[in-house]
């Protein structure tokens, strides 16, 4: 017969406390989704998602109540599924006399098998009391806290009420009836840099999905959004950074940066994953960030800034495109264009975390519409009105 040696038992002792500790963290998660489950099933606020697209990467719900509640945000502030994300986006005059924003949201999710997938939704939100907006989702970032949200997963069902509550707030692009638009890219830090984490007093804390929901909610104008991120604590997920591009109906589009915890706001009218307030493209340059140490005047004829970051190549063809419509006497672009150029910048998966493109959106700022091509097949259009 042997005996149990000390370490032994100390290794067991430990795989109890383990054990114990899961088991509360799940009894814990449970009471708090049990209080948030029975809060929003009493006001029933939201359809069970349909699917749109055959591959089951798209899908489409309402809410028709009030989601803001402190129990959600609690959760929500507590899980962070937020994550990187490799985009583009440019706003411009259309030929029918409005303004549109173009939109690439750029993200690549695996399943378990290791295969490429994504899971969409497109979100209808008419909350009491504040602006009724239309946006887009990615459900697949609940797989970052341990579930498994892949294309067709929801077919059965498997998204439940809790997390349903959550989805207004993972949107990640949008647009409310007053046609402002909202939409949030990625960033790199620089090293010597830290993820953005403000603590200023008196100032409501937000993650950037967050913001972008309130902003959604609450703002009629690129100015109010303004005001509005103004008075807000910006913290990061997980380390990452994000800025986010607003736009409107009156010709006025900006970007909100956070940098060394310092809100900045340039009014420019493109964007892809590097800092525009800043220009430091000879680092970037240094650092393999760009495959030339300076832009030409001729590649860059509206003297954009290259701050730290990515997606230099995505920006430089957004430009052509810009130079070429302006050589041609008109800036203005129809749907059919906008569609095609966010095509050109789209991305096939490379193994980077910021490739993938998951879906190509316009938000009409004029009409309040969105229309969404999931990728990679632009053949189809859905078409979605905010009211």
């Amino acid at each position: 017969m042997t005996q149990n040696t000390g370490a032994e038992n100390t290794h067991k002792a430990g795989k109890i406390i383990r054990r114990i500790l899961a088991v509360l963290g799940v009894l814990v998660l449970l009471v708090l989704s049990f209080a948030v489950f029975s809060y929003f099933h009493l006001k029933s606020f939201f359809t069970a998602p349909q699917k749109v697209d055959d591959r089951g990467r798209l899908y489409y719900t309402e809410y028709t109540g009030d989601y803001e509640s402190p129990f959600v945000t609690f959760i929500f502030d507590k899980i962070k599924p937020v994550r990187s994300g490799g985009c583009s986006a440019f706003y411009t005059e259309s030929t029918d006399g409005g303004y549109r924003t173009g939109r690439n949201y750029d993200l690549p999710h695996m399943d378990k098998q290791g295969n490429t997938t994504g899971l969409n939704m497109v979100v209808r939100c008419s909350p009491e009391g504040k602006y009724s907006s239309v946006g887009v989702a990615d459900v697949a970032m609940f797989s970052r806290i341990g579930l498994n949200y892949v294309q067709g997963s929801l077919d059965k069902g498997q998204l439940t009420d809790v997390l349903l509550s959550l989805v207004p707030y993972i949107c990640v692009d949008g647009i409310n009836e007053t046609g402002l638009s909202a939409s949030i890219l990625a960033l790199d830090l620089k090293e010597g840099e830290t993820a953005v984490f403000q603590t200023e007093e008196g100032k409501e804390p937000v993650i950037i999905t967050e913001l972008l929901r309130q902003i959604l909610d609450n703002c009629a104008s690129v100015g109010e959004a303004v005001e509005l991120a103004k008075d807000r604590n910006m913290i990061n997920t997980f380390g990452a950074d994000f800025h986010m591009f607003v736009t409107d109906d009156s010709g006025s589009s900006a970007v909100l940066e956070w940098r060394n915890n310092t809100f900045i706001v340039t009014y420019t009218d493109m964007i892809t994953n590097f800092y525009v307030a800043f220009d430091d493209a000879e680092d970037c340059y240094l650092h393999g960030g760009l495959k030339e140490k300076f832009i030409a005047p001729a590649e860059n004829p509206f003297n954009y800034r290259f701050g730290y970051g990515h997606g230099y190549e995505r920006f430089k063809k957004l430009m052509a495109v810009k130079a070429e419509k302006a050589a041609a006497g008109s800036m203005a672009m129809d749907d059919s264009e906008i569609m095609e150029t966010l095509k050109a910048v789209s991305q096939e998966y490379t193994g980077e975390l910021t490739s993938l493109t998951q879906y190509s959106a316009i938000y009409d700022n004029t009409n309040r519409t969105l229309d969404l091509c999931v990728y990679p097949d632009y053949s189809k259009v859905y078409h979605y009105d905010v009211e």
